[in-house]
């Protein structure tokens, strides 16, 4: 007599949709717009809307399949999350008091959008708990495929407008921003991606070795013509962290290197319009800003820009050093003084001009336990790969922050869960061997 067919596991069925979850965060979180409500600009992302539909398919089937709960690998991570979000609402009234109202920026932009980024690591420990390291594979997977697909999208829409053939305006890219319209966004993206894939491919993980180079090579070349030296600055940190713990993959950096030099001087050689960069201010010119900017001279604008505001900001924290001007002070203070009103691109320096010394030690610290918590999880964890890549992402955006606002990043932050959060339940089923 022919065996009855064994039926699927429901749990099974779990899973794929799970993996399927994993999958669309992958692409959401890298589309982005910055639409205006009542004046007051705010970057929003496709994950913002699918998310919380996420979260609550996540958490009922957990209760009805007594899934764990996320358990935490970083001690008091709570703790320093309530702590930090103290922080935050003390800069927030500061604000309130100096300036008799609430300032939207600092409202919703800033205090809001920091209990967006804690949603963000809530949900990667969700999706870590019930998931599983498999799961963590396709996040990346997912992310990363949809990163390279944006960076070539970028490339293209580059050379047709060196070409000025007729775009319609999102695909107008004078530099690569991908999707998240704007290229130094989309530098620190990229850099992120790099960070994140390299400790994969050095164990040839994720992909096989050609999809491996032939991605970074893509989004190296990408990474160039964004623009974005704040960008730069985040990929040298990872890979100089990468390197130091020897999860650098020597091989696939020089064949993606050698693959990028060839597609950059097709680009760049193969458009000679690049080095007569169309009229307009530099945020218009041609993606040839990256070759006729005067990078790093007396005449480079972005960084005399960012000079002009960071010695602003350092006058500014030095009128209120203990607690800071508060939330949306330093273009307040632009403000009553007669100038534009500006932000401050350097992280460090905008936590400390608008939080003070107190909100500048309370970050620090955090940082800092974050860097050694990944370090250990690193060695002690049974997926090591992703606490390394988690480890050379923040360094990548403490880089970047250097020169840009790096901090409001959501795929960190859900990284950081996917790192942080002990995957336990899905792998022991599977280990058992009741998982089919």
């Amino acid at each position: 007599m022919r065996a009855e067919a064994r039926p699927q596991r429901p749990f099974t069925q779990i899973v794929w949709v799970m993996t399927a979850i994993a999958i669309a965060l992958g692409v959401a979180f890298q589309i982005q717009a910055t639409p205006k409500f009542g004046g007051n600009q705010m970057r929003l992302s496709v994950a913002d809307l699918v998310s919380p539909i996420i979260f609550l398919g996540l958490v009922i089937i957990s209760v009805r399949q007594r899934l764990s709960w996320p358990r935490w690998s970083m001690p008091h991570l709570w703790l320093w999350l309530g702590l930090l979000s103290a922080v935050m609402s003390m800069a927030l009234i500061v604000g309130r008091v100096k300036f008799g109202y609430w300032l939207p920026w600092a409202a919703v932009n800033k205090f809001g959008g920091w209990f967006a980024l804690v949603w963000y690591l809530a949900l990667g420990g969700l999706v870590a708990a019930t998931i599983g390291a498999r799961g963590k594979e396709r996040f990346l997977q997912a992310f990363l495929v949809f990163l390279w697909m944006a960076c070539a999208v970028s490339l293209l829409g580059y050379l047709l407008y060196q070409a000025n053939a007729s775009l319609p305006s999102w695909m107008r890219y004078n530099r690569a921003e991908g999707f998240v319209q704007n290229p130094n966004a989309f530098g620190l993206f990229i850099a992120v991606g790099i960070a994140a894939q390299l400790p994969y491919a050095k164990r040839n993980a994720l992909f096989n070795v050609w999809v491996h180079r032939s991605g970074l090579a893509m989004a190296l070349t990408a990474l160039v013509l964004t623009g974005s030296r704040s960008a730069w600055i985040g990929a040298l940190f990872a890979a100089l962290l990468l390197a130091g713990v020897r999860m650098m993959p020597w091989r696939h950096i020089g064949v993606a290197t050698l693959l990028a030099g060839a597609l950059l001087a097709a680009l760049l050689f193969g458009t000679p319009e690049i080095f007569d960069p169309r009229p307009g201010n530099y945020q218009n010119v041609t993606g040839g800003y990256v070759l006729n900017e005067p990078m790093f001279s007396g005449d480079d604008r972005g960084l005399s820009y960012r000079y002009r505001t960071g010695v602003a900001a350092l006058r500014l924290w030095l009128v209120e050093p203990i607690l800071g001007a508060g939330l949306g002070g330093f273009p307040q203070y632009l403000i009553k003084a007669g100038h534009v009103p500006e932000v401050i691109h350097n992280t460090y320096l905008w936590i400390l001009t608008e939080m003070g010394a107190v909100g500048f030690a309370v970050f620090a610290a955090f940082f800092v336990v974050l860097l050694r918590r990944l370090r250990q999880r690193h060695h002690d964890s049974e997926d090591p790969k992703i606490a390394i890549a988690a480890l050379a992402v923040l360094l990548a955006v403490a880089g970047a922050a250097i020169g840009m606002e790096a901090m409001y990043q959501r795929h960190v932050w859900f990284l950081l869960g996917l790192a942080l959060a002990a995957p336990r339940m899905v792998d022991r089923v599977r280990a058992s061997g009741d998982l089919r």
